[in-house]
């Protein structure tokens, strides 16, 4: 099973992951029955993931914990 990590916990390892920064597009509305089907927010402090959202992905919660 899964268990709850204390948030120090989670900031060490958050601490050892680095990302380089990339361009990213400015944000767009979205037009009419556009499909956004899955995707993943990573949330960053100071350039590094604190935190990461899901969006209709399942039975992948052991790799996002990895990042």
């Amino acid at each position: 099973g899964t268990g709850i990590r204390s948030e120090s916990e989670t900031e060490a390892e958050a601490s050892e992951v680095h990302i380089s920064p990339s361009p990213s597009p400015a944000p767009q509305v979205p037009k009419q029955g556009e499909d956004y089907g899955k995707g993943v927010i990573f949330y960053l402090r100071d350039k590094v993931v604190v935190g990461i959202v899901l969006w209709n992905i399942f039975n992948r919660m052991p790799i996002a914990r990895k990042v």
